[in-house]
């Protein structure tokens, strides 16, 4: 059986994002939509099962974590990758002039500790 891209992006969020075990994500996609799942079909949907599994792991945790950092939730993150349209983070350019100062800018704000020398 093969599931649309929302029910998929509920199991990953569950699974990966929630690090919930794949019974109790099988099980609470049970009690939530009616949709009887097997721990194999979590598995195999949250791709751990080899080396590249985990590779797969890694990108979407990694991916889940810069959007949480940019304020958009794991579930919507998931959705938009599911649906082929993934989000991705503003990109930023630096002038010449700002350079320096944006090496290190850390947590979104400008360290002056950083940026100022004492003589």
């Amino acid at each position: 059986m093969q599931y649309g891209p929302r029910i998929a992006a509920i199991i990953v969020y569950l699974y990966i994002g929630q690090f919930l075990s794949k019974q109790r994500t099988a099980r609470a996609l049970a009690e939530l939509f009616g949709i009887p799942l097997s721990s194999g079909t979590v598995a195999g949907i949250g791709c751990l099962r080899t080396l590249t599994g985990a590779r797969q792991f890694g990108a979407i945790r990694s991916y889940l974590s810069t959007a949480a950092k940019h304020d958009l939730g794991f579930f919507n993150a998931l959705v938009m990758l599911t649906e082929g349209q993934p989000w991705a983070a503003p990109k930023v350019s630096w002038t010449p002039d700002s350079l320096g100062k944006g090496i290190f800018y850390i947590q979104r704000e400008l360290n002056d500790r950083f940026t100022t020398v004492m003589t």
